[in-house]
């Protein structure tokens, strides 16, 4: 990181899922100035599903509400 960067990172965990345990969302988010007036922001995204990984059409249908939006 350096003076003109900002990072932010997250974890949000979802319990109760139907057919699962649970399942995590980590996301990292990285703020740098590109010149005075204007900033980029990054985002990096990853999900990680509990002991008992749900039916591969139930998953589905939860990454994509996920990390979609």
């Amino acid at each position: 990181s350096t003076p003109h960067e900002l990072w932010i990172a997250t974890s949000n965990s979802v319990s109760g899922v139907p057919y699962s345990d649970e399942f995590t969302v980590e996301s990292k988010w990285r703020l740098s100035a590109e010149t005075e007036t204007s900033t980029r922001l990054e985002i990096w995204v990853e999900m990680a599903w509990g002991p008992h990984p749900p039916m591969e059409i139930t998953r589905l249908m939860i990454e994509k509400s996920s990390l979609g939006g």
